[in-house]
């Protein structure tokens, strides 16, 4: 063999050839004089190339160069003898099976059968296929290599073949658009080593650009480059015309460039030049004939469509698609057209129901084209449920070090989508379990998948993911997904009497205290029912259910559905039917301060407020004002034992004194009494643990404390400080105490109160001119005809006794409200010939028209053709409820919205009674939630969201299907109907 002969007669791999002729090696002579050294340093040459080359030098250096001549003949038919004939009967240089994008093992099992060049596997592929047990990787990868590529466009060997035509998957034309491989033309010039420098481009991506590379060769030929000039076509369109067409581009998210290059033959061949219509004219109205014609443009549309599905979890209905569908691109037959190609391609599937989604492909059949075979090997072990100490040992290597390929292989998945990514919804946003899972979906591997690829996601919000129970009431989710979760949610619950219950202590305890503790009830006596109720059920000697005295006992003080009281004992009180806003803003707790008062203050002060919200004492007070009152909002408040609440710090002992030197000259009887109404202490109390703190002070039947006298200067300062006629208490002390802060002396006493022509009562500091703090309010709202609360100080307004003084006025009808803090005074009605007489009767004309035990609106009276004489005064309905609501002996009402519920008796109306009438006379004993809060609206002007209205239903007897969105009676109409 001689040594200037060509390089080529070696049979380097393609790539191995390249580079050597890069570096000028183009003979063996060439070759033999290069160092070892060198070639290793060669730029594009892998380690494969390099042993490959190195290879060829020692077969080269054991051979008799000199002995050996090869004519040109010779070197002709060396350089032929391996070779492959394609599809079109062409002749091309064979490759090497390390070239055709098949894994490690395939190579080796093929070599195992001396085929080590494509054409020898297309000789010998029969013999191959017939070996049984061979391993899938293998079949898979043989398969793969004599499979048409899926080519989405027609050929034309004088065109190049755009990469998004290639049938490629989404990785592969991600990486080669972001390394700007535009054509196949350029992907053809790519080496391996080149390839994996691209970003985001792994092995198996690689392996399967090297298979799409040898398959083209063999079914079409060779590519050209795409030379086309693209700014020509451009030319031929009007600027109007590129416009529209930029729009349409931007709606694609394509270039608007190549979407005229690639679409303008199609549109001049459809559009001819007419004085009937423009160019502009007729591209907008048959825009999406032109896209559909081109196949980068219907490519582009067919993504555009793929996107709108996939934008909703569990896809979309036809209807829904187009009507997100932008107006620019609507066009039914084209639509029609597009819905029937893409399930024909298999891209997308019905659902369980008439929606659409997009048909992933299984992460098991997909897997090997994103990770290597280690990667995708663990996790598909992984998926089907082994641990990484058993693979390991499978493996022959260690637990980290199967979690560490396991981790890259995750990662390498970053931005695909699989078909078991169609549950991902569920699996993150409500609190599913492998239990759950398994029961409603059937689906293992797809929750080992979920559970590995999303792990570190779902640590993040773990605690964050709504109630299981909620799926029921997610419309996105198909029904019959619902369903059967709703058969999970509800297999641990039993049938009782009409109502379903959920099985367990806890549940069992709420559904006794609903129904048989709507009166007191001592702890002993429940004790005693729940013990009934096991043995009824057949559970009494089910340890897990059965009530521990002291330790549950403690449960039930802390439930939100009871009040609890002293005496162990207890009652019903669905804490979370109502809303407590308007209490909690009358009572306002924060403007007390390092004060001590007893909830028997604030349930004296309000009895209206308290026959309004149900409460019975002030124990019921006490426990309720525990449970409303969160920490972020009263951090200064301290409920202690019952009924002492605690503002701020306490200094009992100073509190008592203090309120003594404001009173002082007393007697013991009168102080008492002065405390109790000021700070709510019962006498008893009182007596018993407080006086005490001021024994030194009495004497002769009397406590009187010796104030020192002030100088004019300070006398003059707090006088020119006090300018209002009336304070509370607290305020005076807060404004001597700033104006003073030295001051060692007690400053406020009833020495500078006379001075100061103001008097002390009930907490209260006001003028001489006042019989009392009552009178200082009456007189406010009895200044004018027409009253109206904005134009009174917010100070005044949040007093305690400026409140029971307005509730006082509106329940003797002096002052009427008719319209929200807008009252007219009655005097002024006198005047129209109005007794208060014709209010007592407007009342009892509307309970004879409405009848006993009945619930109504203003609004409902009026649709049934209610009428009396006081209508024709011409207020608004508001004005005449107002009349309705102060007849506490024979009407009572609940806020409902702005609105106001009454009912034909003064023994509570409950909103939840109501509802449940209302289902009980439907015909059917149902119906639809959206229906019941139209009823409401429609005949009683009541206006609730809907989720309002669920909650309120949930509170009752009767039963509600999230699912269906139907109210049912109870459980056993549910069961008939669902």
């Amino acid at each position: 063999m001689e040594k200037d002969i060509s390089i080529q007669t070696l049979h380097l791999s393609k790539r191995s050839y390249n580079v050597l002729k890069k570096f000028k090696i183009k003979t063996i002579q060439d070759l033999l004089e290069t160092s070892i050294e060198d070639i290793k340093g060669f730029r594009g040459l892998g380690d494969k190339s390099v042993k490959e080359i190195l290879y060829k030098i020692e077969f080269l250096k054991e051979s008799n160069l000199e002995d050996i001549v090869i004519s040109d003949e010779n070197i002709k038919k060396s350089s032929e003898d391996r070779y492959f004939i394609n599809k079109l009967g062409e002749k091309y240089q064979d490759i090497p099976i390390e070239n055709l994008g098949i894994s490690e093992k395939s190579i080796n099992f093929l070599k195992s059968f001396s085929i080590e060049y494509y054409s020898e596997v297309l000789t010998k592929i029969e013999e191959v296929e017939s070996i049984e047990d061979i391993e899938d990787i293998i079949q898979k990868d043989i398969k793969e290599i004599n499979k048409k590529p899926n080519i989405e466009t027609i050929m034309d060997k004088k065109k190049d073949i755009p990469i998004d035509y290639l049938g490629l998957s989404v990785r592969a034309r991600n990486c080669l658009k972001s390394a700007n491989i535009e054509y196949y033309s350029q992907l053809f010039l790519k080496t391996e080593e080149e390839l994996l420098t691209i970003k985001n481009m792994g092995i198996g991506t690689v392996r399967e650009l090297q298979r799409l590379n040898f398959l083209i060769f063999f079914y079409y030929g060779l590519p050209i480059a795409n030379n086309e000039n693209k700014e020509l076509r451009k030319e031929r369109l009007s600027e109007d015309s590129i416009r529209f067409i930029s729009k349409i581009a931007k709606l694609l998210d394509c270039s608007t460039d190549k979407l005229i290059s690639n679409i303008s033959d199609y549109y001049f061949s459809l559009f001819k030049n007419s004085e009937f219509i423009s160019e502009t004219e007729y591209i907008s109205e048959n825009i999406m004939l032109i896209l559909w014609g081109d196949n980068y443009g219907k490519e582009k549309w067919l993504k555009y469509i793929i996107k709108k599905i996939s934008k909703k979890n569990y896809g979309m209905t036809e209807n829904m698609l187009w009507e997100n569908i932008d107006i620019l691109l609507k066009d039914k037959k084209i639509y029609k057209k597009t819905i029937e190609y893409l399930f024909e391609l298999d891209m997308i599937k019905n659902l369980y129901d008439d929606r659409i989604v997009v048909n992933y492909k299984s992460i098991k059949e997909e897997i090997y084209k994103y990770l290597k075979e280690n990667e995708a090997e663990i996790l598909l072990k992984r998926i089907s449920g082994k641990t990484l100490e058993e693979i390991g040992a499978t493996l022959n290597v260690t637990r980290e070090r199967v979690r560490q390929i396991e981790s890259r292989g995750i990662k390498r998945l970053y931005f695909e989508k699989f078909k078991e990514d169609f549950f991902l919804d569920i699996f993150l946003k409500y609190d599913v379990n492998r239990e759950s899972f398994l029961f409603v979906l059937k689906e293992e591997e797809t929750y080992n998948y979920l559970n590995l690829r999303y792990r570190d996601e779902l640590n993040k919000i773990r605690d964050l993911r709504r109630p299981m129970e909620e799926i029921l009431e997610d419309e996105d989710i198909p029904i019959i997904i619902r369903r059967n979760f709703e058969k999970f949610i509800y297999k641990k619950y039993i049938a009782y009497g009409k109502e379903r219950i959920l099985f367990g202590r806890a549940s069992f305890t709420d559904y006794l205290i609903k129904h048989f503790a709507n009166e007191d009830i001592s702890y002993d006596e429940f004790k005693e029912i729940y013990d009934m109720f096991l043995k009824d059920l057949g559970y009494e000697n089910e340890e897990s259910l059965k009530v521990l005295d002291r330790g549950y006992e403690n449960r039930i003080r802390n439930n939100m559905n009871i009040l609890w009281k002293p005496g162990r004992k207890f009652r019903y009180f669905n804490i979370l039917e109502y809303d407590f806003t308007e209490l909690l803003e009358i009572l306002n707790l924060n403007q007390y301060e390092n004060e001590e008062y007893s909830s028997l203050k604030f349930f004296k002060m309000y009895p209206n407020l308290m026959e309004l919200y149900e409460i019975h004492d002030e124990y019921e007070l006490h426990n309720l004002l525990k449970k409303i009152c969160t920490e972020d909002k009263y951090s200064k408040i301290k409920f202690n034992r019952m009924p002492t609440i605690e503002f701020g710090t306490v200094d009992r002992e100073r509190q008592v004194r203090g309120f003594l030197s404001l009173l002082s000259p007393i007697s013991k009887q009168d102080f008492i009494k002065e405390y109790e109404d000021y700070y709510g202490v019962d006498s008893k109390t009182f007596a018993a643990n407080y006086l005490f703190y001021v024994e030194k002070y009495y004497c002769n039947g009397a406590y009187d404390i010796k104030f020192e006298e002030y100088d004019d200067n300070i006398l003059s300062n707090i006088r020119e400080l006090l300018s209002e006629e009336l304070y509370t208490v607290q305020e005076v002390k807060e404004k001597l105490k700033k104006a003073f802060p030295d001051y060692k002396g007690e400053l406020l006493n009833p020495i500078l109160l006379k001075k100061l022509d103001y008097k002390i009562s009930g907490g209260y500091i006001f003028k001489n001119n006042y019989s009392s703090a009552s009178n200082y309010f009456f007189k406010i709202l009895q200044k004018d005809e027409i009253i109206k609360l904005d134009n009174i100080s917010s100070r005044i307004k949040r007093l305690p006794m400026f409140l029971s003084q307005l509730s006082k006025l509106k329940e003797d009808y002096e002052i009427i409200e008719f319209l929200p803090n807008y009252f007219i005074k009655f005097s002024k009605l006198e005047k129209l010939g109005i007794t208060k007489e014709d209010f007592r009767q407007y009342c009892l004309d509307v309970l004879n028209f409405i009848g006993k035990n009945k619930y109504f609106t203003l609004f409902s009276l009026r649709k049934e053709g209610f009428y009396h004489k006081l209508d024709d005064l011409g207020f608004e309905d508001y004005f005449y409820t107002s009349i309705l609501i102060e007849d506490r002996e024979r009407i009572s009402y609940k806020r409902i919205g702005k609105n106001k519920l009454m009912h034909s008796s003064n023994e509570g109306s409950s909103f939840e009674i109501f509802l449940e009438n209302i289902v009980y006379q439907q015909e059917k004993l149902y119906i639809e939630i959206y229906e019941l809060n139209e009823l409401l609206k429609e005949k009683y002007n009541l206006q609730l969201n809907i989720s309002e209205l669920i909650n309120s239903i949930k509170n009752t007897s009767m039963h509600y299907d999230p699912v269906s969105k139907i109210v049912f009676a109870d459980y056993e109409i549910y069961y008939e109907v669902i």
